[in-house]
């Protein structure tokens, strides 16, 4: 009872307090006011304090969330201490408000607000007190918006007193409409087309749920938000921003339900693709009719639906994503022609084929028993994936190239998918499939989306019907030995149509690189590309260091040079990087840039501080390189952190005058420039070497 009214009581003073103004605020004429407040009267020496800025906004204005949405930029609050703070919350915020003005859709504030801040003392447990600095950024709009930057400032008291202050009760009201993880609740996302798909069990009857997204271009925000219910499952279908630039694999923010509970997502979509199916007449689209293995015989339905399977399969071999692979066979078929066991090749190929696609079956049924749910295609989805799939395509094209041989070592690893012997016949069966599975064809959707709600064996048998209509044309010329004749007989033309077909097995590459990079970013896209060069040329080296006349010692440097190629690619293409985050200790050190500016240079100068610029762009590859070698590394950032150099980037990816005029300006018509400032000669800025290193850019200064 007594706690209680402790409690209502610093909620009235807080009230009082806020009316009242406070002694650090902004000029009035600013539309608000702010003040550094504290949720102890002291803060501890020695456990986690609470501080914050409150906000108190004048009627009919607001401010801005972290995620601004279509207008204005996000508030920003930089902290000082006089002691040495390790910061644990920052900028902690409630559920911002959502403004909707004639479909312009923004986030912000427009009550009396807490920005709170989490924090410890790490040394001097015997201090008296603390200076606090808190430097703002803002934009407050009304029917006219007005930027505004100021600093404010506050002692408090050091002990071992946890007293709640004052202000405690402000701390106390931002709590109610905190966002939280909610472990009641199961939430998950899918994308269908160009939409998110939110999924929520353990919701009970919401009427109005809007999802508030943690970062600028990732919904289109004045979008419709539509609420369904899918059984249990509460679904909430957002817009996709499809026109934005920005990348994202997770789908983050908080979801307002009926504004009083407001729940933290972290989320990873996966790509659905939209199937229908049709069903019999007399069966609900609620309760869909499964089956035995003993009605194939009998059930006209289920006979239908595996002769869809089977033509689906049938139609694939003639699906952008199996042509440019279907070459690897081609070959195989010329030299199969006068061979008495062609017949064998082909089921040996089929069962490659069929291999696969139950495999791929027995996957989907094992998430699907463990309440998982996978699509078609599901292992494009991982970019590690991707890149590996795109190194052993490129691969075989270099070896149709000619880059290396058949009878090397490498080459007999090659002849699994490009030879023509029992092996390769199975293998490459397993490859198309695996190349195979983004596409969808005709007759597949409906047969696929039966499939994942039968029993396991008739999935399996659904997949089978689809592994052999994909295999069936290879099969049927293998057992049609008048159709084999017909070929060309093998000849010296075979080496030239050989080289032709790596162009295929190439143009399938670019297209796996363009998928990687849609999933992943321009840099790991631009990481890939480096990554298969490298292995390119290992393999050259390979190919010519490992003929049959060659000596050992120069077999192992083609080894050597083959294994350090294949390294390089899979740390680029990132299969090693949560074990190297795990077990190698990484730096949290790192460089940050601000926008290029002759303000932002001015502005460092004025403050004493070196100013480096680097003029660079997308597509320049000595720019890049430099950033990976030069300016990823600890020691840079170390080194620009003590010398407190500010660190801007002027970006020419696109068309922009200013910088075109001011590399003019400089002597350069391209990038990339390097300039080091000094505020001791401001005028004559210093001009690195465009081929730069970390020790020419210590030097610099």
């Amino acid at each position: 009872m007594f706690k209680n009214l402790k409690l209502l009581w610093l909620f009235v003073l807080t009230q009082i307090f806020i009316t009242t103004g406070s002694a650090h605020a902004f000029d009035p004429t600013a539309h608000l006011q702010a003040e550094i407040v504290s949720k102890q009267e002291t803060l501890h020496t020695s456990e986690p304090f609470e501080i914050g800025v409150a906000f108190r906004i004048d009627p009919g204005w607001h401010i801005y969330w972290d995620n601004a949405g279509d207008s204005g930029y996000k508030t920003s609050i930089e902290w000082t201490f006089d002691k040495k703070v390790k910061i644990l919350k920052e900028n902690v915020t409630p559920t911002p408000e959502v403004f909707n003005s004639d479909g312009i859709v923004d986030y912000g504030f427009k009550r009396n607000v807490l920005y709170s801040t989490t924090a410890q003392l790490e040394d001097d447990p015997k201090a008296f007190s603390i200076f606090v600095e808190a430097d703002i950024k803002y934009l407050i709009c009304k029917d006219i918006c007005l930027p505004g930057e100021t600093k404010i400032s506050k002692a408090f008291t050091l002990g071992t007193d946890n007293e709640p202050s004052i202000n405690a009760g402000m701390f106390l009201i931002q709590e109610e409409r905190l966002a939280k993880e909610d472990e009641s609740l199961t939430i998950s996302s899918i994308v269908e087309g160009d939409n998110y798909k939110i999924l929520i069990d353990g919701l009970t009857n919401p009427e109005k749920i809007h999802f508030i997204p943690q970062h600028e271009g990732m919904i289109v925000d004045s979008a419709e938000q539509a609420l369904s219910t899918s059984g249990t499952t509460t679904v909430l279908s957002i817009e996709k921003d499809t026109k934005s630039k920005k990348e994202f694999t997770e789908l983050e923010g908080i979801l307002n339900v009926d504004e009083k509970h407001f729940v933290k997502v972290k989320t990873t979509p996966e790509f659905k693709q939209e199937i229908t199916v049709t069903l019999p007449t007399e069966v609900s689209p609620t309760e869909v009719k499964t089956y035995t293995v003993e009605e194939v015989k009998t059930d006209k339905t289920l006979q239908l639906t595996l002769l869809f399977a089977f033509l689906g399969g049938l139609v694939l071999n003639l699906m952008p994503c199996v042509l440019p692979v279907l070459s690897l066979k081609a070959l195989s078929l010329l030299h199969h022609a006068n061979h008495k066991l062609s017949w064998w090749y082909g089921l040996v190929y089929t069962a490659g084929i069929m291999a696969t696609f139950i495999g791929f079956a027995f996957i989907m049924v094992f998430f699907k028993q463990n309440g998982h749910e996978v699509g078609w295609g599901f292992q494009l989805q991982s970019p590690v994936f991707v890149a590996t799939l795109s190194l052993i395509i490129m691969m075989v094209g270099l070896q149709l190239s000619g880059v290396f041989h058949i009878g090397t070592s490498l080459g007999r690893l090659q002849n699994l998918v490009s030879g023509h012997g029992t092996i390769s016949t199975l293998f490459s069966g397993m490859l198309i499939t695996l190349v195979a599975t983004p596409c969808t064809a005709p007759f597949m959707a409906a047969a696929v989306a039966f499939a994942l709600t039968q029993p396991s064996e008739i999935t399996y048998l659904t997949f089978g019907a689809m592994g052999l209509g994909l295999a069936f044309p290879y099969l049927a010329m293998t057992f049609m030995p008048f159709l084999l004749r017909l070929l060309p007989k093998p000849g010296a033309w075979e080496i030239t149509f050989q080289n032709f077909l790596a162009f295929p097995m190439y143009a399938t590459v670019l297209w796996l690189v363009w998928v990687y990079g849609q999933q992943t970013s321009m840099i790991d896209l631009f990481k890939l590309i480096i990554a298969l060069f490298v292995v390119s040329f290992g393999v050259w080296v390979f190919g010519k260091t490992n003929v049959l006349s060659a000596r050992f010692i120069k077999k192992i440097v083609g080894y050597l040079f083959l294994i350090a190629s294949l390294l390089y690619f899979y740390f680029n293409a990132g299969v090693f990087d949560e074990y190297v985050k795990k077990y190698i200790p990484q730096s949290n050190i790192s460089i940050e840039w601000n926008e290029w500016s002759i303000h932002e240079i001015e502005k460092g100068l004025s403050e004493g501080r070196p100013v480096f610029v680097n003029f660079t762009a997308d597509w320049c590859i000595t720019c890049k390189v430099n950033e990976l070698t030069t300016f990823k590394s600890e020691a840079a950032a170390k080194f620009v952190e003590s010398k407190g150099i500010l660190m801007l980037k002027a970006d020419w990816t696109m068309k922009d005058e200013s910088i075109r005029k001011e590399l003019q300006k400089h002597g350069r018509y391209g990038v990339p420039l390097y300039l080091m400032y000094t505020p001791e000669n401001p005028a004559t800025p210093k001009v690195l070497e465009q081929v730069l290193t970390l020790d020419k850019f210590k030097k610099s200064l």
